[in-house]
Formats: structure tokens, C-alpha cells, sequence
């Protein structure tokens, strides 16, 4: 008998066999790491009610991978009242220990089960919502995710490379993979590229002039002070790929309702034609700033959290944690008010040589 299923059916079945098959393959996947995964069996802790007090957890796990695996060994690790340096273990949890010293050092906790349950439900929302072109977003966050990571080994490997030319290139090619896979090859293609990529240059060389001007006063670069490269150089070029995202996703807005208003009226007078943009650009500029604005800082808010729990003051905490955040969300927020002029510039001038 056959049967037919409709979409939303293969989705939930889908989702549901992801789902068991995610927590499955976790709990039985320590084999693939080359680090020690240790199984928690037992947590013994001391409970502490004070700030200041600092408790222990005696923990007893069994390793399941390498050539100890089935041994049961014990851990001491300790426990803060934050648990933003010592966290809570919990009986079932695996962690990553290192065996190579005399004493068993905690590494982290496993969180690939987490990681794999998110990215198929993501996978699955993308492919219910937007079928076969949902496919091709997923191949060009993708093929974007690889260059990335390309660049990045690129600099790695030879340092003497420089790095903000590095993402300028990177930043080229991931907007042009990105819009041809999800839009196909045509002048709004082209439009939306040349748009998105003057307007976050633009607003890359402002950033850069006014931190160069004012010798980067305000800009706490504490968090970054772990890595082993120019931290400026690094956020300096951090800025222009933190802009193309949502300066394309206005330049498409605005490219798609311009080109639609010259075809139903090639007739159009420039300045119709630039008000019209402009009108959409508003509708959608404030919103898009916001994302901007709340993606940058929302990864900031853990920090502020656990510098005010661990006895900082207000105005200090946000300093530094956010004040790197608001400087890229200040250059992206430039780059997306320059993208709505510049899309209707550039379809218009494209327009008009086309012969219409």
C-alpha cells in the first residue's frame, strides 16, 4: 500500500529520528576524540552559600576511551559560587580529562550532543521552510563556513600575510557565493553584490579612520589579550565580515523593490525612484539595526554577568565587555544606512545603461 506523506509529516519524522540518533550517537561516539572522555558515575559536593568560600567536588568517572578505557579513576576539582570558573558537574556528564600528569586534569565538559541536536533541527527548520532554496543557503553557509576557516589557516601558516587583505578577499567570495546560490546569476545579483560590498568598505574606512584618529580611546582590548597575534589588526579586520550580513540583507530589499518599480514603470523619475527606495530602506533600517545591535552584544551579557557576581561595578563591567561589541555594531550600523542609497544608485545606473 503505498502511502503519501506530506511535508510537514517528513519534517517531524525527520526530527524525531535526528533526535534520537544525535543522543545515541553522542553517548557512544568517545572513540572518535584523540582526548581522554571520562563518564561521570558519582558527584560528591560540598554546598557553600558565601561568595567568597570556595567548595569542592569529589567526582568519580569511568574513562571510555584510549588504552585505559573501562578504568575507574577519581577527580578533585572545585567548585565557585559563580561557577563561572569552577562549574557544577552532574552525575552522567562526560568530560574531556587530560592523564599525561601525575594528577587528572579536567579539560572541559562534552557538549557535542547539544551541538549536533541544534545544527539538524537548524538543518531541518531551514529545508521545512525554504525547500529547494533552503537547500542552497545551507550549501552556501557551507562553502562561506570553509573559506572562513581557509583564511583563517591561511594566516596561521604564514603570518606575514596580510590579514585585513585576507578578509577583504574572504568577504568578496562569501557574498558572491552567497547571493548567486540563493538568488541565481542576474542583474539583481550583480546590483545586491556591488551594493553590499561598497557599503561595507565605506563603512569599514570610517571605523578604521575614526579608531586611528582617536587612538582607539574607549576600546577595552582585554578579551583579546589571550591571542598571539596584532589583537588590532585582528579586529580591525573583523569589522569589514561583520558588516556584509546584514548590509546584503538591505541591499537585496532594496535592490529587489527598485528593480520591480523601474520594470512595471520604466519611466520613473530619479527622484521617485530614489524616495521609493528610501522608503523601504526606512521600514526595514531600524529593525536590522537592532539584530545587529542585540547579536553583538547578547555575547557580551555571560561576561557582564559574571564580573557583577564576582563583586565589579556596573560601569566598569560593561566596559569591558561591550565596548568592542558597540564599535562593531556602530560600523555595521553605518554600513546598513549606506547600503540603501548606494542599492538604488546602483540599480539605477545599471538600469539606465541596459537600454530601458
Amino acid at each position: 500500500m503505498k502511502v503519501n506523506l506530506t511535508k510537514n509529516q517528513v519534517t517531524i519524522i525527520l526530527a524525531f529520528f535526528w533526535i534520537v540518533f544525535s543522543l545515541l550517537f553522542t553517548q557512544y561516539n568517545s572513540r572518535l576524540y584523540d582526548q581522554t572522555v571520562v563518564k561521570l558515575l558519582s558527584v560528591d559536593r560540598t554546598d557553600i552559600s558565601d561568595p567568597s568560600e570556595e567548595g569542592r567536588q569529589d567526582l568519580t568517572g569511568q574513562i571510555q576511551n584510549g588504552p585505559r578505557k573501562g578504568e575507574i579513576i577519581t577527580l578533585d576539582a572545585p567548585l565557585s559560587f559563580s561557577q563561572g570558573v569552577a562549574p557544577t558537574y552532574q552525575k552522567g556528564s562526560q568530560l574531556f580529562v587530560d592523564l599525561s600528569g601525575k594528577t587528572v586534569t579536567i579539560i572541559s565538559v562534552k557538549r557535542d550532543r547539544y551541538v549536533l541536536l541544534l545544527l539538524g533541527l537548524f538543518i531541518l527548520l531551514v529545508w521545512w521552510v525554504g525547500s529547494k532554496q533552503g537547500v542552497f543557503s545551507l550549501i552556501s553557509v557551507g562553502l562561506n563556513i570553509g573559506m572562513l576557516l581557509l583564511a583563517v589557516a591561511l594566516y596561521v601558516t604564514w603570518p606575514r600575510l596580510p590579514l585585513i587583505a585576507i578578509m577583504f578577499v574572504t568577504g568578496i567570495i562569501t557574498t558572491a557565493l552567497s547571493l548567486i546560490l540563493s538568488t541565481g546569476w542576474h542583474k539583481k545579483t550583480v546590483a545586491t553584490i556591488i551594493a553590499t560590498l561598497t557599503a561595507s568598505t565605506i563603512a569599514w574606512l570610517i571605523g578604521w579612520l575614526v579608531m586611528t584618529v582617536c587612538h582607539d580611546q574607549g576600546l577595552r582590548y582585554e578579551d583579546m589579550q589571550f591571542l598571539t597575534r596584532p589583537y588590532r589588526q585582528i579586529f580591525i579586520a573583523s569589522l569589514f565580515l561583520g558588516t556584509l550580513g546584514a548590509a546584503m540583507d538591505i541591499a537585496m530589499t532594496v535592490v529587489s523593490t527598485v528593480m520591480e518599480l523601474l520594470e512595471k514603470n520604466p519611466s520613473i523619475s530619479s527622484k521617485e525612484l530614489i524616495r521609493a527606495g528610501q522608503s523601504v530602506g526606512k521600514n526595514v533600517m531600524g529593525s536590522m539595526t537592532s539584530v545587529l545591535l542585540f547579536a553583538y552584544l547578547s555575547g557580551g551579557i555571560p561576561f557582564i554577568i559574571l564580573y557583577l557576581k564576582n563583586g565589579w561595578a556596573f560601569a566598569p563591567s560593561v566596559e569591558m565587555t561591550l565596548s568592542l561589541e558597540v564599535a562593531r555594531a556602530l560600523v555595521g550600523g553605518i554600513g546598513i544606512v549606506l547600503t540603501i542609497p548606494l542599492s538604488v544608485v546602483v540599480v539605477a545606473i545599471m538600469y539606465r545603461k541596459g537600454g530601458a
